[in-house]
């Protein structure tokens, strides 16, 4: 009777533990055809519930990416509030584990493309995307489709941050070969978007779209 009552609890509690791991409110906005997280992803586990390791020094960063590990991290500086999503390296993203909620999937270079092109093009769907406060040199942007693309932090594999009011940028499912794979950045100077390759190493924060 107690291994019976073990196995039903078990039973029970691992699906509410898939939940828990990614229970998060999904505001999402459809641009065209495609509905997209109109946030940063901000989780710490994978849709199984899985635990997303967090990178905790410079020397945890290099080691993951080194190894070809899942890791997260977010930008330590003190003004730093956690609201624009965590860093992710692209292991994480390419995890079969997926680290989207259920339903959702890592935006591929296809996606952004189409996301791009819906908006105008590449010299000005930058603009589009930007939010209206937070960078540089009054480099803000419209949010004419309340996507809401704030500026903040990129980590090297090396684990130095980036600039924080200048630049966002954008992992996609997406690799290109062993060692890069696809992004999308914004600048504060331009109101363009920018199609790049990054080393899979780096912490880049991540879009979902609607399967």
């Amino acid at each position: 009777m107690v291994k019976f009552s073990l196995c039903l609890f078990m039973l029970l509690a691992f699906p509410f533990y898939h939940l828990i791991g990614q229970k998060k409110q999904v505001k999402s906005v459809s641009i065209g055809k495609q509905k997209w997280m109109a946030a940063n992803l901000d989780v710490v586990n994978f849709q199984n519930g899985d635990q997303i390791p967090e990178a905790k020094s410079d020397e945890e960063w290099i080691s993951d990416g080194e190894n070809k590990q899942p890791a997260w991290c977010i930008d330590p500086v003190p003004s730093y509030d956690g609201q624009n999503g965590r860093l992710y390296n692209w292991y994480a993203v390419n995890d079969h584990r997926n680290i989207c909620p259920v339903g959702y999937h890592v935006a591929t270079d296809s996606d952004w493309e189409n996301l791009t092109v819906f908006l105008g093009g590449e010299d000005i769907a930058g603009g589009k995307l930007k939010s209206k406060t937070g960078w540089s040199k009054d480099g803000n942007g419209i949010n004419s489709i309340d996507f809401n693309a704030s500026p903040g932090a990129a980590r090297i594999k090396d684990g130095v941050f980036s600039p924080q009011n200048s630049a966002a940028t954008w992992w996609t499912a997406t690799a290109n070969d062993e060692t890069y794979a696809m992004s999308r950045s914004l600048y504060y100077s331009t109101n363009a978007i920018s199609r790049n390759m990054f080393n899979k190493s780096y912490g880049c924060y991540v879009r979902c779209v609607k399967d």
